[in-house]
Formats: C-alpha cells, sequence, structure tokens
C-alpha cells in the first residue's frame, strides 16, 4: 500500500508589527520548500492561526521567483489552525519571517 505523506505548513498571519511595519511569512522560506514537497509527491496543507490570505512580508518579495506562483496561490486561502486534524500529518514546517514572532 502506498501511504502519501501529508505535511502542515503552519504560517504567521500577522501583517504587522507592534511598530507598524508590515511583516508576513518570509516568501522563499514558504516557497522553496512548498514546492520541493509537493515535487516529492508530498500532500500539503497551509494553515494559520485564523485561516483566510496570508500575508506575505513586502521586503522577501524584492526577491521573488516566477516559479513561486503556485506557492503564492497556496497562501490565498489557509485553513484556520483549529479545524485541521493534525493526527494526519506525519510532518509539521513553520517558515520563518518577523510575523511568526507576533501569531506563532
Amino acid at each position: 500500500m502506498n501511504t502519501v505523506i501529508a505535511i502542515l505548513i503552519i504560517v504567521t498571519g500577522s501583517s504587522s508589527m507592534k511598530s507598524g511595519d508590515k511583516t508576513g511569512v518570509w516568501l522563499e522560506e514558504f516557497a522553496v520548500p512548498y514546492l520541493k514537497f509537493r515535487q516529492e509527491g508530498f500532500k500539503v496543507t497551509v494553515a494559520t492561526i485564523h485561516g483566510g490570505n496570508v500575508p506575505i512580508d513586502p521586503s522577501s518579495l524584492e526577491n521573488a521567483k516566477p516559479e513561486w506562483k503556485d506557492a503564492m496561490e497556496a497562501l490565498k486561502n489557509a485553513q484556520k489552525l483549529s479545524t485541521v486534524d493534525t493526527s494526519k500529518y506525519q510532518a509539521v514546517y513553520m517558515p520563518g519571517g518577523h510575523g511568526a514572532m507576533f501569531d506563532l
């Protein structure tokens, strides 16, 4: 029996720091692993504390690559973490960015 490995990626939902500066997930830290996990055939779910659209740190967009388009699409509708059955996942990955300091 071929079991598909499922990976839960938990990202920040925070879009600003206490200083008021914009933040979010650091795109490269999300996109590169997300695409690699998908390339390897893993099932990938993206979640935040509140679900919905994931903010991307604007500074990380400066080095965005066209091949990250699918990863950026995955950030548009994250699951609400409390609705995710975590027992169905073999791994959890939490990418960085300053936003993670405020809600993860």
